[in-house]
């Protein structure tokens, strides 16, 4: 029986369906041949694919394209489903999905085998959700959008609310000895790749990248544009080890993002510099600071 079959005949087979389309995880199911079989709303919504698009397509991990903390792409023979296909075994991993418009996704994901009544596996089912460890400051800053702190090109805060989080944050370091890291991250090549595809491929670069940030980054951070092509980044209550360590994951996720434009896979140049805020600085010479070499 493959794994279609299955899923018709487990409550009723309607049944089932509406109460996967009710979660708000995501979950799709292979068959044998590995194969998509079924892609529920909660799967639309999460990564921008839609059900169109995928059933009937075989699996691969070049679909969400899974990513490591440290921003490298999982092998195929690694990713959850493709394992559990394997040896049976159930598992759960935390890990960063690439969306349909290129983007990273911080997800916990789990699979387990779809088996027949002999015990034989002839499919798996993939469940995943938004780790809310990341996820939630892209959330924070589309409502800021009626107070105009927002920049429109890329959803996230604009220069000046920039400047004032980060004399707020200098505030609170001078009156209470609240430590804080800055960060900035600089999307390079820009006259080349507009010189080779055109303005829009660069905006939707800065897009992606912007949104990556945004939804990678600690819930406690914060992060805006500077410049056109720079953003610089703020975490509270950090040290330096900390503040390298999380700051070079959501560098590293940020180049491990795409855009897609007129059938090329545009990935970003990343530079990252990162520091530790100082009694007594001020907005300019907390950034200037940041103008050292990369870190």
């Amino acid at each position: 029986m493959n794994a279609t079959a299955l899923l018709d005949r487990m409550a009723g087979g309607d049944v089932y369906r509406l109460i996967l389309e009710s979660l708000d995880d995501g979950v799709y199911l292979v068959d044998s041949s590995r194969c998509i079989v079924y892609w529920n709303e909660g799967a639309e919504r999460i990564t921008g694919y839609r059900r169109q698009d995928v059933i009937g397509r075989p699996w691969s991990g070049s679909l969400l394209v899974y990513c490591s903390d440290a921003g490298f792409p999982l092998r195929e023979q690694d990713c959850p489903l493709s394992t559990t296909m394997t040896d049976g075994r159930s598992r759960r991993l935390n890990t960063f999905l690439k969306h349909q418009l290129g983007h990273r996704v911080p997800v916990i994901s789990r699979s387990a085998a779809v088996r027949d009544a002999g015990g034989a596996i002839v499919g798996a089912v993939e469940i995943f959700h938004v780790d809310s460890r990341h996820y939630g400051l892209l959330q924070k800053f589309r409502g800021l959008e009626p107070f105009g702190c927002l920049d429109p090109a890329i959803g996230l805060p604009n220069r000046a609310m920039t400047e004032a989080r980060l004399r707020h944050r200098l505030e609170d370091l001078e009156a209470f000895g609240i430590p804080f890291g800055l960060f900035s991250i600089e999307i390079g090549d820009r006259a080349a790749l507009e010189a080779r595809s055109g303005h829009g491929a660069w905006e939707g670069l800065l897009r992606t990248a912007a949104q990556t940030m945004a939804e990678t980054l600690e819930p406690n951070g914060f992060v805006g544009r500077w410049e056109e092509a720079r953003f610089i980044g703020l975490l509270g209550n950090s040290d330096l080890l900390s503040l390298h360590q999380i700051t070079s994951r959501v560098a590293a996720l940020v180049h491990a993002s795409h855009v897609s434009w007129w059938g090329d896979e545009i990935e970003p140049t990343v530079v990252l510099r990162s520091a530790m805020a100082e009694p007594g600085d001020t907005p300019e010479s907390a950034v200037a600071r940041l103008n050292c070499p990369p870190s």
